[in-house]
């Protein structure tokens, strides 16, 4: 939901003569600085899956929460806007890996593929489902309150977390050394992994911005 909504309230609360400028700084801030997060490596790198996802839950949680006080307020200036929406967005990358590794030691192993075709499931009814939902709660009560309730289904997410537990067989079947060989170096050292994220990164550059979620006309 919050694919509408980020970019709708950031209209609300701009001028006619920076909306443009706005928009495009409020998306930018709520995706971007994932991709900084991988220099936080030697803090988050010795983290557990659970942990990393509680600590991103919490965060995106507290900033969209201050965004939402802040609006309800009336005090929401779009310079702060743009520092929260970049402040819970720090820990994307993270979220995103420690998600499927949390996966695998929560589900024995003849059931992580099933797990994880579930999880990306779920993920992809999000995407459809989710813009058409912010939509209609947008045109009735305003972008602000999707965003208040983004921030509390993060708080759900991160009790789900919380409540998750270990697989009884989890042990050393997931490779010991992938905690601390460089990511950057198994990539590198690895074709095939190599071969994915440029193949990755094509797709996504040729992507028509037309058709992304965040466009707002």
């Amino acid at each position: 939901m919050s694919a509408l909504a980020v970019a709708w309230l950031a209209i609300e609360i701009s001028s006619p003569a920076q909306r443009g400028l706005a928009v495009g700084a409020a998306i930018a801030a709520y995706t971007l600085p994932g991709a900084a997060g991988v220099f936080l490596r030697p803090i988050l790198g010795r983290l557990d899956p659970s942990r990393l996802l509680l600590f991103h839950c919490g965060l995106r949680a507290m900033c969209l929460g201050a965004v939402v006080l802040l609006a309800w307020t009336g005090e929401l200036a779009i310079g702060a806007y743009v520092a929260l929406l970049a402040g819970s967005a720090v820990l994307v990358s993270w979220n995103s890996a420690a998600r499927y590794t949390l996966v695998a030691e929560t589900l024995d192993e003849p059931l992580r593929l099933s797990g994880n075709a579930l999880l990306e499931m779920l993920l992809n009814a999000g995407l459809i489902a989710g813009p058409a939902a912010a939509g209609l709660i947008t045109a009735s009560t305003g972008a602000t309150t999707v965003l208040a309730i983004d921030a509390v289904t993060w708080l759900v997410y991160g009790a789900c977390v919380a409540l998750a537990r270990p697989s009884s067989s989890q042990g050393s079947e997931l490779a010991p050394e992938a905690g601390t060989q460089s990511g950057f170096r198994m990539i590198l050292g690895n074709p095939v992994l190599l071969g994915f994220l440029l193949l990755t990164l094509a797709f996504y550059l040729s992507t028509d911005p037309s058709r992304s979620p965040y466009r707002s006309s």
